[in-house]
């Protein structure tokens, strides 16, 4: 799977799920943007969350997903591969067998340190 593919695929699992932004009430009850309650904290003692600390990670994953998930898409959608550089002397330059690719978003060689950095952790991408 591409780093894209996976950052859709999550894209598409957050627009499924109840819309944010998620909060606790007063009562350490995990509530959507209407207030109704979604999970339980553990202070309530809903068996599902055993700490505190879980509330907040549920909550801060729910409400910054898809804003870093689309930053990231945006970033591969500028750094992309370009094809290989064409310039009269690049058989002289590189040999006949190895031309490299350029990236549209920064010029450097593809795949660049942008796309490496982000492809590292999330898969290659083939885009």
């Amino acid at each position: 799977m591409t780093a894209t593919e996976r950052l859709r695929d999550l894209l598409t699992v957050e627009a499924a799920a109840t819309p944010g932004p998620w909060t606790v009430n007063g009562f350490d009850c995990l509530v959507d943007a209407d207030g109704e309650p979604l999970l339980s904290s553990s202070i309530a003692g809903d068996p599902w969350v055993k700490d505190p600390k879980d509330d907040k990670f549920i909550i801060e994953a729910r409400n910054n997903l898809q804003p870093l998930t689309q930053a990231v898409l945006d970033v591969l959608k500028v750094h992309r591969d370009g094809g290989v550089w064409e310039f009269n002397d690049s058989r002289d330059y590189f040999g006949d067998d190895e031309k490299p690719h350029w990236c549209k978003g920064c010029d450097d060689n593809w795949p660049c340190p942008t796309v490496q950095a982000i492809t590292k952790h999330l898969g290659d991408n083939d885009e």
